[in-house]
């Protein structure tokens, strides 16, 4: 049984060896926390992540289990916030609510980056927590959920603005009333003894964030360079729904129909997706044709979070889509992660909407008359739609599962380390490997070979590789050298 969860299920990923984006958390961690301040602020993320690794493994270890178990008790803690959410801010009844609770769990975006060692899980969750604490109106949680983020991931600051335009857009008329001068005044009296605290909140994480701000325009080198991440072309954003409940990279494509892109049953995934997200649009269409509503669909009407769960769930895609169509590409699903929660819960509302529909239709049945059945048809009906939603994701789940796969190494270099001597170089062909090789062989002598310093991006993590481990010489008899290829390696010795 154990074998097959570990084999047939997305506990695959907690058990797989590293890949080589892990194996740099892992390298970068491991430093004293002087030189993580100094060395993410000349790469691509802010320290805080890094910085817990690093007293999470001294205490737990640097297994592959080890490390990947920070990012699944986040992912755990994010479910159980949704949770809450649902129950006590939206006011979907418990049993409901535990439904969605089990759809969210086994989302394959959240529950696959639950699997790794990076900082997506952790981004996820201190952005639902702000959420959260945001409609809670809780401004000192607030304050603590959006600066951390903040110092997780930059991405982070589409959030921030999400909130103060959210914040804008409901308080317009009351701050930049100008129907008269008198009124205007009294305006600016109530906004200055009412209005400060709350607009604060956007204020302090600006000000907590902004010594690192200065830190990193001083330490990071902003010069042009080629990204690996492809320009998307234009009708990828169609598909942003389904990017968003699943994670998928397009350019899995090739494994599905041989050419990068989409295939037919993630259309009819995305379609399926779309239509779920416009119930809450068209319902409150048809409210204004029709006066009466049952007690579940009129407290659906009233949901004012809307707004807010589109702007979370598609502002942040957008905008990086768009900055990947004019600079540099930046549109890969695990930089927007942080959105997903956002759409998750766009989708119950979804639910909700068509099971109030549907109830509502019964109820006007008059064949129907039991009550005990009409009380029971939501959550029946909840069951029903999350059952088929997971159902027809299946087919996807199954291909992630196969093409995510990471690559096994651990064995390649364990079998180099039972015959290394002491002092015998590891050469790697190729410069991806190179923070692999360092969490696997736990050795100071692994070197890229046959490369110039300069022709290492600087997205390989190159920020943690030094130019002394750059090496073109091979070694004279009797010493010799381990040349690591892709999955295999030589022992060479130059006569």
């Amino acid at each position: 049984m154990l074998q097959y969860f570990f084999t047939k299920t997305p506990l695959a990923f907690f058990v797989m060896d590293l890949w080589r984006d892990e194996a740099f958390s892992f390298v970068m961690s491991q430093q004293n926390i002087v030189d993580i301040v100094k060395t993410t602020a000349i790469d691509f993320n802010p320290p805080l992540y890094y910085i817990i690794l690093h007293y999470w493994m001294m205490v737990f270890g640097t297994s592959e289990i080890a490390l990947r178990s920070l990012s699944l008790i986040f992912f755990g803690a994010t479910v159980f916030l949704l949770f809450e959410i649902m129950h006590t801010i939206f006011k979907i009844s418990y049993r409901r609510t535990f439904i969605y609770f089990i759809f969210i769990a086994i989302n394959p975006f959240l529950l696959f980056y639950a699997f790794e060692a990076r900082m997506y899980s952790m981004l996820v969750f201190l952005i639902t927590l702000s959420y959260y604490a945001f409609w809670k109106k809780n401004r000192k949680l607030y304050v603590l959920a959006i600066s951390l983020a903040l110092y997780t991931h930059y991405f982070s600051v589409f959030i921030l603005c999400i909130h103060a335009l959210e914040y804008g857009i409901q308080n317009f008329r009351t701050i930049f009333s100008l129907q008269n001068l008198t009124s205007f005044r009294k305006n600016l009296r109530v906004f200055d003894r009412k209005k400060f605290q709350e607009i604060s909140v956007f204020i302090f994480p600006v000000l907590l964030f902004l010594p690192w701000l200065i830190f990193l325009l001083n330490a990071h080198d902003f010069h042009s360079e080629d990204f690996w991440i492809i320009k998307p072309p234009l009708h990828d954003l169609l598909f942003l729904p389904f990017v968003l409940f699943t994670g998928y990279e397009r350019v899995f494509g090739k494994y599905y129909h041989a050419d990068a892109g989409y295939t037919d049953f993630h259309s009819y995934i995305n379609a399926l997706l779309i239509l779920t997200i416009s119930i809450t649009v068209i319902v409150f269409v048809i409210r204004f044709f029709r006066k009466t509503q049952t007690q579940l669909l009129e407290k659906l009407l009233s949901n004012r979070f809307l707004l807010s769960l589109y702007l979370w769930a598609f502002f942040s895609p957008i905008v990086v889509f768009v900055i990947s169509l004019f600079s540099t590409p930046l549109y890969h699903p695990r930089y927007f992660i942080f959105a997903v929660p956002g759409f998750l819960l766009l989708l119950v509302v979804g639910f909700e909407y068509m099971i109030a529909l549907m109830h509502s239709a019964l109820q006007a049945n008059k064949n129907i008359r039991s009550f005990k059945f009409q009380s029971s048809m939501p959550f029946v009906l909840s069951l029903i739609l999350v059952g088929y939603a997971n159902m027809i994701t299946q087919e996807f789940n199954t291909f992630n599962l196969k093409y995510h796969y990471k690559r096994s190494v651990s064995n390649l270099y364990h079998e180099i380390m039972a015959v290394k001597a002491k002092d015998e170089p590891i050469y790697l062909t190729n410069e991806l490997d190179y923070h692999l090789a360092l969490y696997y062989t736990k050795s100071n002598d692994v070197f890229i070979f046959n490369k110039r310093y300069d022709e290492i991006p600087d997205y390989v993590g190159k920020t943690l590789i030094p130019v002394e481990k750059i090496i073109s010489k091979k070694p004279l008899y009797p010493h010799r050298a381990f040349i690591v290829y892709y999955d295999s390696f030589t022992i060479y010795s130059e006569i």
